[in-house]
């Protein structure tokens, strides 16, 4: 292939030699001493210089698509990760949520059962209260009658 392509390349500064004069590059013949300044004079087409050269930018191609994988991948885990993070945030502040939800009942029900605690006492205080009355009453009453009677 690189034969095919040097012969043609050859073949065409031959024929720019005897047909054109002037040379599509930008430097002149004056530069080099008279020579010409058409890739045939560097002894070699400018494709046989490049030859050695794509295995190396290949490997380099390769290199940087590998690189470019691998940000890409770690970008997709980075995501993912934030996603599953947010997921546990929430997840967690939801537990503590319900586990404080769950305490506070508990703490009502405790509050609860004090009032009705002192409730009952204070019922029972009362009861005491109106037995001692009623008891004071019937003594009163007792002793009326023990008057009466005597």
């Amino acid at each position: 292939n690189n034969n095919n392509n040097s012969k043609s390349k050859t073949n065409d500064s031959k024929n720019n030699k005897e047909g054109k004069k002037s040379s599509s590059l930008p430097f002149g013949k004056k530069k080099f001493g008279g020579g010409s300044a058409s890739v045939v004079s560097l002894g070699r087409p400018i494709a046989s210089f490049f030859s050695a050269v794509p295995p190396q930018i290949t490997v380099m191609q390769k290199r940087v698509t590998d690189a470019e994988k691998e940000v890409d991948k770690a970008s997709t885990d980075l995501k993912d990760f934030r996603i599953r993070n947010e997921h546990l945030l929430k997840s967690a502040e939801q537990l503590e949520r319900e586990r404080l939800e769950k305490k506070e009942k508990e703490l009502e029900k405790e509050r609860g059962v004090e009032k009705t605690e002192k409730g009952v006492e204070k019922t029972e205080k009362e009861l005491e209260k109106s037995e001692d009355k009623v008891m004071g009453e019937e003594k009163e009453e007792e002793e009326d009658e023990e008057e009466k009677g005597s």
